[in-house]
Parts: C-alpha cells; structure tokens; sequence
C-alpha cells in the first residue's frame, strides 16, 4: 500500500527514511515510532547540554569569579563585575529567545531546566536520552527535586534512577513517577518536608483571567485534601445526567461547578427524555434554613504506629493525591468529621504470623465490602500500561474471566484476580488483542497485539508503604454443588463470559504460534486476526455471524444442553445468595 496523499505531499525532510516510497509500510510503523521517539529525545538531550555549555560560557563562568574574590577586593571593582553579570544574563537570555524562536520567559525556563538536569539531576538525565522515560516524565522528577538541596538530590537522583532501570520492561505512569518522587523527598528530608507543607499551605489562592471569545479562567491552588474532594463533589454532580445528555465530559464539568457554586446538587440533564432534566437545590437540613454541610468522602490510608505515635515520620496515602507526611495523616485523623476504620478483623496469631488480618472474600461475582475497600486501597488508577484514569471512574476486571459454571475451575473474585480498567481499556481487554496476565510478584504483564511484553506494577507505591497489605486472609463461603448452580442453563451474561474466555484463549495460542519457529512439515493454523479499524477481533465477527446465520441450531443445542443439567426432580429456580450484613456497594 501507497502513503496517503497527505503525507505524499509534505516536504521530504519531515518523511521518515522508512516511510518514503515503501510499499506495505503498515507492517514498519510501530518500529518507526519507536525509533523517532529515541532520535526525539536524544536530539533534546543535546539541547539541554548546548544550553548547559552556553550559560556556563556566557554567565556561570563570570559569576564563578565574582563569588571568588577575596572579602577585601575594591567596592568599584565589584559593581563593575556585578554590571557586567547583569549584562551577560540580559545577553544569554536574548541568544536564549532568539535562537530558540520562543520568549523570554520561555528561554529563563529552557536554561534553568537545562543547569538542573546537568547539576543535579545526570542520571535521570541520561535515561531521558536513551529513552527510558519520557521528557515529561524527567521534568517532574526535576520540579519535585528543587525541594532538595544539593547534598541531598544526588541521593534522590541515585534512588530514583535505580527505580527506573530496575526493569527495562517496565513502565511507570507520570502520576506514579509523581508519587515516587514525593516519597523520596519525604523520606530524604521528612523534617523539611512537614515545614514546606505548612509554609506552603499559606500559599493557597483562587486566581481569575479574561480569555478570547468571551470566557474566563479560574485557577484554585488548595490543600490536597480540599482538592480531592472539590474533585469528588465535581464527579457526583456530573454523574446526575444520562448518558444521551449531548454535553462533552469537560462541558459538563464546567457547568457543574457553577451548579455546585449556586446551591445546586443536580446539573439537569439535556436529554429530553429521561426525569433528570430539571436541576435539584440542595434541600434545606432544618426548619430555619441552615443548610446542611454536603460531605465528600476523602480517603487516606496509614498505618496504626503513624496515628499512635506523634513523632512517627512514616508516610500516609491519601487516595487521589498520593503520599503525604505522617504529620498531614494524623491532622486529618483529628478532625471532626473523620471517621477511623480498621480494614479486616485482626487475627488471633503474632505479627510473625502469615496474616495479619482477616477479610471476607466472595465465592459469587460480585465483590464484598471487604474486597471493595481493598482494591480501593491498593490500586489509585487504571492498571493499562501509562493510563492516568483514577481507580474511582474505573470498571472491576477479573483477569481471567469468572466462570460461572465452576468458579473453582479459576476466574475467581479474589484480589489476585481483579484489577481496575477504564471503559475503554476494558473493551480492548476484552476484544483480545491485549493479553494480561498476572506475574507472581504481583505486577502485570501486557502483551501489545505487536508481541511486545510491557510490564506494570500499579499497586508499586502503595506496597511501598504498607507491605503488610499482601498480610490479608481471604475467608471465602464454601462453594455450592456446580450441578444446582447450572441446572437452569447458563444465562446470558455467563454465556458472553464464555465467549470472551474463548477469543482470549484464541489470541494468546495465536501470539504463541506466532512467537515458536515455523514448522517446514506441518505449518501452524493461521492466528486469529484483530481488526484496526474497530478494535473488534475476528473471531470475534465469526462467532457473531454464526450466531446470526444459525440462531436456531444454536438455541436448540443450548437447549439440550440445559435440559441434560438439570436434576431429576425438574427445573428449578436459583436461590438467591445470602446477604451478608457487612456488604456495602461498591465504590466504583
């Protein structure tokens, strides 16, 4: 296949060499992205070390000798170097901006990152180069090392280095790079750490700017704890209008928040259909008019010693931030409103004991109070490789799918078999061309449609903390007699189970196929294919087809099959399971 016209007709110098004039080139691009990734972020360490090279020609050099004359040295011999210094920044600024065709703000920050990632940052600098990981993410590790000073940021730089080289195969999300490095601040310096905060939180505005077209900017700088539950009332408010509602997720954030700011509770949904289109008022709590306090729920992990012990430096977690200070965990412990909860039943034996904790699993589908709260607790966001969606607006995952038939045959609802997926991560689990599968450590390995085996390790930060997590006892109900829980037939939605274990299956023989030498005497069957353009496999298509073409074949076999299930004394109807009293819904 030819390149499209479109990128035909661009200039030569923007066409990479393996794209011109290649026929069939869909096969190079992944290779070719790649390599453009390597050459983009190689070409911006060079740079980074001409900027370095010219400040220290232009600027540091002078400044050098200035800071190094003797005490005595003449009055005008330093106003005269102190004129010349003010010169040569006003000029490297200027070079700076011109060269690089950007402003002058935009040139100070183009310097300034250039002497920290040389000075204090070399090793997370070189990994930028050989592409470990993204500019973007070597810019947040500087910006969390200015906390620092330069005695201590070479022991961040080693640690956070050696973080990120331990597995070339791994990949770490910006947000848990963020987390990393706020760990590390924390633990290099904890004292300074509880000071910046309280120096910090005296920071905290609320900013206005006129924009183009008629609208405005707001900007808020708030406590993380203020921030996250800002974002909750925020999400609740949105999640009031249908899906047909014709507003875009951001449009309906915005509204939202000037909803929330006039007393509203509801946005109003704009469907036209459904019951939700007049917005509610928050109702009044008492006959004279005060309104009651709306309370968003803000969850922060810590350990028992953190909370006990006032000088405990041991770090907390507040889900929808990520670590903060021993300090910042007990004042939000103190306040009023907060409610202390032990997570699991504390067990009869010793700390050196296997488990610590008792918690109560599930034999059925559905998740318990208990392995809600867990997964809540252990995994801030979607476990896809590099996706930032939080864990709260995700869908729960079995890894392998449950079986409805025999949950003892595997597809269990247990915590080694669940794991957060944003919707559309989840749908292109499902449509098998991404494979996961569970490694012993507990990290995730992804299998792209291309074979290439990425690792992840979403819960990384949180076991970082509390390692005594992986100290929980699962009680779960014994399992019922297959034969009564299938007499029935299966059910719809345990037949599309079925189905998707199937194409599961399908793909991973076809990318092992794939992957074993070609058989000169008996070739292989040829791997299920995965659509582009839908994401939708194959497979997938055919087993619709069939379904369509032969619906009644089909029904008559699930018939007889249904029939052959059930017990001699006739058909009955499924007993519901009993409720549990500690069952919550969910939170996700």
């Amino acid at each position: 296949m030819e390149l499209p016209h479109l990128i035909r007709d661009l200039p030569g110098e923007v066409i990479p060499e393996g794209l011109a004039g290649v026929h069939g080139y869909r096969d190079q691009l992944s290779k070719l992205l790649f390599e453009q990734r390597h050459a983009e972020n190689a070409a911006y360490c060079r740079r980074v070390a001409t900027l370095y090279c010219l400040y220290r020609t232009m600027y540091a050099d002078a400044e050098a000798e200035l800071l190094g004359l003797p005490a005595d040295a003449e009055i005008a011999d330093l106003r005269a170097r102190r004129r010349d210094l003010r010169l040569r920044e006003t000029a490297l600024q200027a070079q700076v901006s011109v060269v690089l065709r950007v402003g002058s703000a935009a040139a100070d920050r183009a310097v300034e990152e250039a002497v920290g990632f040389v000075e204090r940052l070399p090793r997370v600098f070189g990994l930028i180069a050989t592409g470990v990981i993204s500019v973007q993410g070597g810019r947040e590790a500087l910006a969390r090392s200015r906390a620092l000073g330069r005695a201590q940021v070479r022991q961040f730089d080693d640690a956070l280095a050696d973080r990120l080289e331990a597995d070339a195969r791994e990949l770490l999300a910006i947000p848990a790079l963020r987390e990393f490095a706020d760990l590390l601040v924390q633990r290099i310096d904890p004292e300074a750490a509880v000071k910046r905060r309280e120096r910090c939180r005296d920071d905290r505005t609320v900013t206005f700017r006129s924009e183009e077209d008629g609208l405005a900017s707001a900007f808020a700088l708030l406590p993380a704890e203020d921030g996250v539950e800002f974002a909750r009332r925020l999400e609740d408010i949105v999640a009031t209008v249908c899906d047909a509602d014709s507003r875009t997720v951001a449009q309906r954030r915005a509204d939202g928040l000037m909803m929330l700011l006039r007393g509203y509770v509801t946005l109003g949904c704009d469907c036209g259909v459904c019951g939700r289109a007049e917005a509610r008022a928050a109702e009044s709590g008492v006959e004279d008019g005060v309104i009651v306090r709306y309370r968003a729920l803000v969850q922060v992990v810590v350990n028992e010693r953190t909370l006990a012990e006032p000088g405990n430096d041991e770090s907390g977690y507040l889900i929808g931030y990520g670590p903060i200070t021993g300090a910042h965990a007990r004042d939000l412990a103190g306040r009023e409103d907060a409610v202390v909860r032990e997570f699991g039943e504390r067990t009869d034996a010793g700390a050196d004991s296997a488990a610590l904790v008792r918690a109560r699993g599930s034999a059925s589908y559905r998740l318990t109070a208990d392995l809600a709260r867990y997964l809540t607790i252990l995994y801030p966001r979607c476990v896809f490789p590099l996706c930032t969606r939080p864990a709260r607006r995700c869908q729960i995952d079995h890894s392998r799918e449950f079986d409805h038939a025999d949950p003892a045959r595997g597809g269990r609802t247990a915590a080694d078999n669940l794991q957060p997926l944003c919707v559309k991560h989840h749908q292109l689990k499902t449509a098998g061309g991404w494979i996961d599968a569970r490694l012993a450590d507990g990290r995730i390995l992804w299998i792209t449609p291309d074979g290439e085996r990425i690792i992840v390790d979403p819960a990384g930060i949180v076991l970082t903390l509390f390692p005594d997590l992986t100290r929980v006892e699962w009680t779960v109900p014994d399992l019922p007699d297959p034969k009564y829980r299938v007499r029935n037939g299966p059910t719809k939605l345990q037949r599309e189970h079925r189905r998707r274990e199937e194409i599961r299956e399908r793909n991973r023989d076809a990318a092992q196929r794939l992957r074993e030498p070609r058989s000169e005497v008996s070739p292989p069957d040829p791997p299920a294919r995965t659509g582009t353009g839908t994401g939708i496999s194959i497979v997938e298509e055919r087993l619709r087809c069939v379904l369509r073409t032969h619906g009644r074949r089909v029904r008559a076999e699930i018939r007889a099959e249904r029939a052959a299930l059930l017990p001699p004394e006739g058909r009955h109807r499924r007993e519901p399971e009993p409720a549990h009293p500690a069952d919550e819904p969910p939170p996700y």
